[in-house]
């Protein structure tokens, strides 16, 4: 059976009405209102008990979203059940847990969204995304209210647009999303000393450091961004405070098995080559970060031998 169809092992009706994502557009709104407005607590439940390492995630919710009556219903729903103040604080009369779970089945829509999950509902992409985005800020106010400072489009229309869909990329995985989150980053006018320090702010201490060690696994020449990323790293003096960056790269390279061109010079390698080692002894699989950027080390080194040795060879 496909990925995108079935149950997951859940029992509850609306896991057996949204098993099949082929099937999921025919339902009727009012179907798909009713469905939600039963389950809607069990679905929260489910999500939270994966989060808390308890359970699966209910994966049929993502099929779910392939009708676009179930972006609207959970629009309406977080309007209903959220609000979000002139200063952007946010009050909700729902729970943590329930406000996190709703946060992450709408990030995983959206992911789904933009890569083509929903391949035969592909004429209600803009539509989705947008009720997911618009829901979406009203429950992460103060990323949402950094990302509009980027000035990320050229027009209020267009700026509040790039500012959601960054808004939710954030909330996301770093690893998986930087690919995008770099490239929207790159449409800012801002200096590149601004966005970064509006990018530490959004991503919050720890998440910025995982952010950074995504962006140097990132492969693209054309990316100011991605260059900004590299630099900060590498600017940095202290090996005790580099090697939190490091360590994120490393772990972020196991994912995407690649890395940013500039860290492939041999300078980068031969500033960190004892920071790596260490890594290597914590962890064998690291070593496959840095086993390419050693190589090129190497080679440098053979290089200037030969060179050396061909300038000798002239003064004889």
């Amino acid at each position: 059976m496909s990925k995108k169809n079935g149950n997951g092992g859940f029992t509850n009706k609306a896991a057996e009405s949204f098993k099949r994502l082929d099937t999921i557009d025919l339902m009727d709104q009012r179907r798909v209102f009713e469905i939600l407005d039963d389950e809607i607590s069990i679905i929260l439940e489910q999500v939270t008990k994966k989060r808390n390492h308890r359970g699966k995630f209910p994966e049929y919710m993502k099929n779910a979203f392939g009708n676009l009556s179930t972006a609207l219903w959970f629009y309406n729903y977080v309007k209903e059940h959220v609000k979000v103040s002139k200063k952007g604080k946010m009050k909700s009369d729902l729970s943590e847990d329930d406000l996190e779970s709703i946060r992450t089945l709408l990030a995983s829509a959206y992911r789904c969204s933009v890569s083509n999950f929903y391949t035969n509902q592909t004429q209600e992409f803009k539509e989705r995304n947008e009720l997911i985005t618009k829901a979406f800020i009203l429950l992460y106010p103060e990323v949402y209210r950094l990302a509009l400072k980027l000035k990320l489009g050229d027009t209020k229309k267009e700026n509040k647009q790039a500012a959601r869909e960054l808004t939710v990329q954030i909330y996301g995985d770093p690893v998986k999303n930087m690919r995008y989150i770099h490239s929207i980053m790159n449409n800012s006018p801002l200096s590149e000393k601004k966005k970064l320090k509006l990018f530490r702010k959004m991503y919050g201490k720890k998440r910025f450091v995982q952010a950074i060690g995504a962006a140097l696994c990132i492969k693209s020449s054309k990316s100011d961004f991605l260059a900004t990323c590299y630099e900060y790293v590498d600017g940095i003096k202290s090996k005790k405070k580099r090697a939190p960056y490091l360590l994120a790269y490393v772990k972020a390279y196991k994912e995407l098995k690649d890395n940013n061109f500039r860290l492939e010079d041999g300078k980068f390698y031969k500033k960190n080559k004892s920071l790596f080692k260490e890594l290597g002894k914590c962890d064998i699989g690291f070593k496959k970060a840095y086993k390419k950027l050693k190589d090129r080390d190497k080679r440098e080194k053979q290089k200037k031998r030969e060179e050396k040795r061909k300038e000798a060879s002239r003064k004889m």
